[in-house]
């Protein structure tokens, strides 16, 4: 046992594993067409919101009023589409609520049945319409096709900093960068890349979702090494006090409390004559930092223990941001 917590605790050290800081930078809009006003003070925005995505901050007056604003002249936009059979509320309030929590448009899109000749739009993967070539023609554009694709661009173009900021994962490259995912992994409980994994797996459903989410509220652990200072009430005296290994089997923490907390079920080694070398018990975690014990062996011999996040100490913050992207990248 004492060599298994051992080579356990090494092979997590030496695989504990950062990127570069990422800033926001002005990408002019690709603006179309049509729907020209829509675009009035767009590149600043878009600027200011990616900045909100990064630093995690909220959005301010100034920025809502804009917001309202867009809105406004959005529905003034779609609402005439209705005469087309279009859901004109569905898509303002979809495109509003995606602005308002700095979240992802959906895409818009029109495509020619073969069979009908008609345009299929769709919300995504929701049809929400069947348009007649000529309605569109009425907009002074060839067809169905460019009349929402200049739309979409209209929509998405608030976005145009987050969307230009990286590649196809922009969206998870700046949600992991921002504040509140930069405090997960400084302030939180040290991870191993089992403790990534798990995590990872856990909260990958909100992680694929069309937004920028924040970092989880706890954490989840596995295998989770740690070197304890053990106390054993029966051992005999020059023994009682002993550096052991203990491996935390499972364990939950809650690291954004005003106090965190956590727990976790943990067996422990300790190299002694006069009383059982292992034993079995609770841990509990406070301010992400302090941990401590208490364990009972099979000859009911019981004990304490007490230990500091040492894996902080190797813990390298940007390999951990680049570790959990990768995971994200491959779910």
């Amino acid at each position: 046992m004492k060599y298994l917590l051992a080579a356990i605790l090494l092979a997590l050290i030496s695989l504990s594993s950062f990127s570069e800081e990422l800033i926001c930078q002005k990408h002019d809009a690709t603006k179309g067409k049509v729907f020209i006003n829509m675009y009035e003070g767009v590149d600043d925005i878009s600027l200011k919101i990616c900045n909100k995505l990064l630093d995690g901050s909220e959005v301010d007056q100034a920025m809502n009023a804009w917001f309202i604003n867009w809105k406004e002249k959005l529905s003034l936009h779609v609402k005439p589409l209705e005469k087309m059979g279009v859901d004109s509320d569905f898509i303002i309030n979809n495109a509003y609520q995606s602005l308002i929590t700095l979240s992802y448009p959906k895409n818009i899109n029109a495509s020619k049945s073969t069979k009908t000749g008609k345009y299929h739009l769709k919300y995504n993967n929701d049809e929400i319409a069947v348009l007649d070539n000529a309605d569109c023609k009425g907009y002074g554009l060839k067809n169905c096709k460019i009349l929402f694709d200049n739309l979409h661009k209209a929509i998405v173009a608030p976005f145009e900093s987050s969307y230009k900021y990286a590649n196809s994962k922009a969206g998870i490259n700046i949600a992991l960068k921002n504040t509140a995912w930069s405090n997960y992994f400084e302030n939180s409980r040290s991870q191993t890349f089992i403790d990534l994994a798990i995590n990872t797996w856990y909260y990958q459903d909100k992680l694929k979702e069309n937004r920028l989410v924040p970092p989880p509220n706890k954490q989840y652990f596995a295998l989770h090494p740690s070197i304890i200072m053990h106390y054993s009430v029966d051992a005999e005296h020059g023994e009682q006090m002993k550096e052991a290994l203990a491996i935390e089997w499972a364990g939950i923490n809650y690291w954004q409390l005003k106090i965190p907390l956590g727990l976790s079920v943990v067996s422990t080694y300790a190299d002694r004559v006069s009383v059982k070398s292992v034993s079995h018990g609770v841990m509990f975690h406070i301010n992400n930092t302090y941990s401590f014990g208490l364990t009972t062996n099979s000859e009911q011999q019981h004990g304490i223990f007490v230990t500091l996040d040492l894996l902080k100490l190797f813990e390298d913050k940007k390999s951990n941001y680049k570790n959990y992207l990768n995971k994200i990248k491959d779910l």
